[in-house]
């Protein structure tokens, strides 16, 4: 897995240690933990997106031939 690098600001830092703190947990695994749990959400987001606007094209052409045979 390649090593990414981040700038966090020193409160966004301080932030990520009191959460790993309360979730008993190092600071850099739970940051880890943390983004790739986020990049995941994004992505499955993405997919629902994605296989939303499918369907909808669908609908959509699916109309269209109704309106078009309707005034045939």
């Amino acid at each position: 897995m390649p090593a990414i690098s981040v700038y966090v600001t020193n409160d966004d830092w301080n932030f990520l240690c009191q959460l790993a703190a309360e979730n008993h947990s190092l600071p850099m695994a739970f940051t880890e933990q943390l983004v790739a749990s986020k990049l995941r959400d994004i992505r499955d987001e993405i997919r629902y997106t994605e296989e939303t606007q499918q369907e909808l094209d669908t609908l959509a052409e699916f109309m269209e031939k109704s309106v078009e045979e309707a005034f045939s």
